[in-house]
């Protein structure tokens, strides 16, 4: 028969070994129920460049080589406008800046033999200032005749059709990067103590059954909604299924609670 001392220092042991793992098997329960299930977080998946190109006068499209779906590269022409009209002030630019040059080399040869005011020779320098703007101004709005995609991606919408006008400030083409992929999370307020910058979040998709993946942190906005008790965060997609696309919907849940 085991001595009685070494019998109950045994059965202590095993109850604190028992004790200890119940805690920690608490701990991490709580920090799971606390970030994942005790506080939803709905998501939708977007570009991390998207752009809506507009102009700000009418103007008529005259070559749309990418259509909706439709990749193209950083450079590429995605859009051509008929600039016969610009074309033209452009050249009508040109004289008046050539007239006005011609116009102060007369008064300054003028003014050498004392033949021409003062006021005269400043505004005939002032014309000339005038006449380069205008001239800069007309340049910059032919540029803009054949329109380069900024960046490498695909078409998501183009609502103006070939040899159509456009309508100031309304897009007449948007365009979407589809190489990187953000998820812009709505969280509880009581999340914002232990949200960090880094953080990983499991989620799902709604549009994809099954489907699940990683994001990380990236930004977490500085304001909370006073009326909803919500505050937005940006995370980066680090896995996810190839079927992914901007819109999906996403339920997401902190993978660690860091400090």
């Amino acid at each position: 028969m085991a001595p009685v001392h070494r019998l109950f220092e045994g059965t202590t042991g095993r109850m604190q070994l028992a004790a200890t793992g119940a805690m920690i098997t608490v701990v991490i329960a709580s920090v799971f129920a606390s970030a994942a299930s005790g506080e939803p977080m709905r998501g939708v998946v977007r570009p991390v460049n998207q752009a809506s190109l507009s102009t700000d006068i009418p103007m008529r499209l005259v070559r749309l080589p990418f259509r909706e779906g439709n990749a193209f590269r950083a450079g590429d022409i995605i859009a051509a406008f008929d600039c016969r009209r610009v074309e033209a002030e452009q050249q009508a630019a040109r004289g008046m800046l050539r007239e006005a040059e011609l116009n102060l080399d007369s008064n300054v040869k003028l003014d050498s033999y004392k033949a021409v005011g003062r006021n005269e020779l400043e505004i005939a320098r002032a014309r000339l200032e005038k006449a380069k703007g205008e001239h800069r101004m007309i340049e910059a709005r032919h540029e803009d005749c054949n329109v380069r995609a900024p960046f490498s991606g695909r078409v998501a919408d183009a609502p103006v059709r070939v040899w159509e006008f456009t309508a100031a400030q309304r897009p007449y083409l948007v365009i979407v990067e589809d190489g990187t992929l953000e998820i812009d999370f709505i969280v509880s307020s009581r999340l914002w103590v232990s949200l960090r910058i880094g953080q990983e979040i499991d989620f799902t998709i709604d549009e994809i059954p099954g489907g699940h993946g990683t994001a990380q942190i990236t930004a977490v906005n500085p304001t909370v909604d006073p009326v909803s008790k919500t505050l937005r965060i940006v995370t980066r997609v680090l896995s996810a299924p190839d079927a992914l696309a901007i819109g999906m919907s996403c339920a997401g849940a902190l993978l660690v609670a860091r400090r």
